[in-house]
């Protein structure tokens, strides 16, 4: 009996350990490996421990520790399978990204000039245990799906340690020539050789003064990740620049001396420098030279002078004459102020700035005339529209800058369009300096144009008109806006008038209709006759 329960007991522990064994791809993985120092060797080994990984329903461990924090982490993980094999074996961020992506970890070698193409992209890379394989399912490099690290290389084949294939970290094989391979990034192991040389640039230098930068300029180095320029003055043989740039070119304001410069490409390290170059910094003394404009040629507003920035200017003069009478109108110190307004009248001006540093100086100077350019015309009073039997008479007020004027009477709709007949134009003359017309109008509806003529002779554009539409005929009282009804618009146009608003009532003609008791003088007493008109 003791046997037998024994046995029983036996069996039952032996029973429990292999189901744990049936289990044990999840917890059997041991991520535990000694470093040995050599980088590339490492982080295979590092992906080799990991050889049967099953990742469970809440997500690969590599995703949690990507994330830093428990939870479910269910998407692709290829990469961060990768990410966490460079942790484990203590390889630099700087080495190999700590990416999520493929997409960023592509982007990664590519930024770092370390990125070679597959046999079947048109490379002729061989890639090394430790590289790290891109593959895209449609052949696009723009489109990469999956990602591996290269354990080994044959003559037409490479094998990998992959992670998440089939939701597994399993070995794979490559053909090396598979349209799914796109490329290779190629960490910079600290055991292995770096085959990336860069390509030996050009370099250019503008020398500039004590005022103005002096330029360097260069080609772009293949494989190069950054650049490395030095400047060193000539008499004393110390750098006075010892600067790493990303970029091809760079600019410095240097003291008046001797210099000599070189200029390297680098990539890890793998260097390649241009020869010296000697180049020479002068001294600049006086600000350099500017341009100077006015903003109008117009007595009708202000006028600015402005003018672009000298450099090494300290402050600006500027001075102004009116070079028909030679008085002076204008000479002050601006400081740092690039510009002057002041109103001119029509005439001949002269304008000189200086640029100042110290007792230093720079001059330029603009000359330019200043017209009589007259934008707006007078107002258009019709002192008595007429009828079939009574002259219409139109009268405008003067205005300056104007020698003559041209009166246009066209014939128009009611709406104010003016017609399409040929004949449409019943009057149209120029006036000189007269200020008024009479003149007979068939009865209708007319539009009144008013153009004038500056001192130079000049017509105003249309656009800068002043006219109205004009009815000839018999007016009703109270009317005062002639569509021929007597209406609210008519009393609301009366009242504006009576509190100070003119409001196109104002002259003679209107006034006459708005006078409805009859005494010359429009008031409140209309607008009650008018009110009561409308009830």
């Amino acid at each position: 009996m003791k046997k037998s329960r024994f046995i029983r007991v036996f069996a039952a522990i032996l029973s429990v350990v292999m189901l744990l064994q049936l289990t044990l791809p999840v917890g059997a993985v041991d991520d535990a490996f000694v470093r040995t120092g050599a980088e590339s060797a490492d982080m295979i080994a590092a992906a080799r421990a990991q050889l049967g990984y099953t990742a469970p329903e809440t997500g690969a461990k590599y995703n949690q520790w990507f994330e830093g924090k428990e939870g479910t982490y269910s998407y692709a993980w290829c990469q961060t399978f990768l990410s966490w094999c460079a942790d484990q074996a203590g390889i630099s961020t700087e080495i190999i990204a700590k990416e999520s992506t493929v997409g960023g970890e592509y982007a990664f070698f590519v930024n770092q000039k370390r990125y070679r193409k597959s046999a079947a992209q048109g490379g002729t890379y061989t890639p090394r245990p430790g590289d790290i394989a891109f593959y895209s399912e449609t052949s696009d490099e723009n489109a990469l799906t999956h990602v591996g690290l290269v354990t080994a290389v044959g003559e037409t084949s490479f094998q990998t340690i992959e992670g998440n294939v089939s939701n597994q970290v399993m070995a794979c094989e490559r053909q090396l020539d598979s349209s799914l391979v796109i490329g290779y990034g190629c960490p910079l192991y600290a055991d292995l050789p770096n085959l990336f040389v860069p390509e030996l640039p050009e370099m250019t230098i503008e020398p500039g003064s004590t005022y103005v930068s002096t330029n360097f300029q260069w080609t772009e180095s293949a494989d190069a990740y950054n650049y490395r320029l030095v400047i060193w003055k000539r008499d004393t043989d110390q750098p006075v620049v010892d600067q790493e740039i990303q970029s091809l070119a760079f600019q410095k304001v240097l003291p008046a001396g001797d210099y000599t410069a070189q200029l390297s490409a680098q990539n890890g390290d793998n260097i390649v420098s241009t020869e010296k170059q000697d180049f020479t910094v002068e001294e600049h003394n006086n600000p350099y030279d500017f341009t100077i404009s006015a903003s109008s040629i117009s007595d009708y507003r202000p006028i600015t002078i402005s003018w672009t920035n000298s450099l090494g200017a300290l402050g600006y003069r500027i001075f102004i004459q009116n070079a028909d009478t030679g008085e002076t109108l204008a000479e002050k110190d601006l400081g740092n102020v690039h510009s002057y307004t002041l109103k001119l009248e029509r005439g001949n001006y002269l304008a000189r700035v200086t640029a100042y540093h110290d007792s230093y100086e720079t001059t330029e100077e603009l000359t330019w005339d200043v017209r009589c350019i007259h934008h707006n015309v007078p107002y258009l009073w019709v002192i008595s529209a007429g009828d079939e039997n009574t002259p219409t008479e139109i009268r405008w007020d003067s205005a300056s800058c104007v020698i003559r004027y041209q009166l246009t009477i066209q014939r128009t709709k009611q709406s104010g369009v003016p017609s399409s007949d040929e004949d449409s134009i019943i009057v149209e003359k120029e006036t000189g300096e007269e200020l008024a017309w009479s003149g007979m109008l068939p009865e209708g509806y007319y539009k009144v144009t008013l153009r004038t003529y500056n001192l130079e002779g000049e017509l105003s554009p249309s656009y800068a008109s002043c006219g109205r539409v004009l009815r000839i005929g018999k007016r009703v009282p109270g009317d005062l806006n002639d569509d021929g009804e007597v209406n609210k618009t008519d009393v609301w146009q009366l009242n504006q008038y009576i509190l100070g608003e003119a409001y196109k009532i104002s002259d003679p003609a209107t006034l006459s209709v708005a006078d409805l008791n009859g005494n010359g003088v429009v008031n409140g007493f209309d607008l009650v006759l008018l009110r009561q008109m409308v009830k």
